[in-house]
């Protein structure tokens, strides 16, 4: 291999290193969810899409202060409902992979909480990330 070739290998390299992979971390706001956004982003490898409900909202205050980067913006908030598709679905949009971390909270208290994911809308969550995750992702 002669220089110039080695040298466009090298930078090949270092164009996949340097490049960060886009993953979503549904609930983002949540407990879990929120240091597994402080870990992704504290790396330096990721690019982070969390869905909370309300972005705007106070609370999730603490997730726009992990948005570590030189100057670089890598965490975008997105307004999402894990019962509705087509807000989990822009989300995901563009990723290379999904933490599913958030669970759905139900508008009113539930008689039995463990009747309620076995009722059509729970079972939409799971079925709905099937089909808009696609082979492309990885779900973690």
């Amino acid at each position: 291999m002669d220089d110039g070739a080695a040298a466009a290998a090298a930078a090949g390299r270092e164009t996949t290193k340097n490049k960060k992979k886009t993953v979503c971390v549904t609930g983002a706001g949540g407990f879990v969810a929120s240091w597994l956004v402080h870990r992704l982003l504290s790396s330096g490898d990721y690019v982070v899409h969390g869905t909370v409900r309300d972005p705007s909202d106070a609370k999730n205050g603490h997730l726009r202060e992990m948005d570590y980067g030189a100057g670089e913006r890598r965490l975008r908030l997105f307004k999402a409902d894990v019962l509705d598709r087509a807000s989990v679905a822009a989300a995901v949009a563009g990723c290379a992979g999904v933490f599913h971390v958030a669970s759905p909270v139900p508008a009113s208290k539930p008689h039995n909480p463990e009747i309620t994911l076995e009722t059509k809308p729970g079972r939409n969550v799971v079925e709905d990330l099937n089909t808009i995750i696609t082979p492309r992702h990885d779900i973690w």
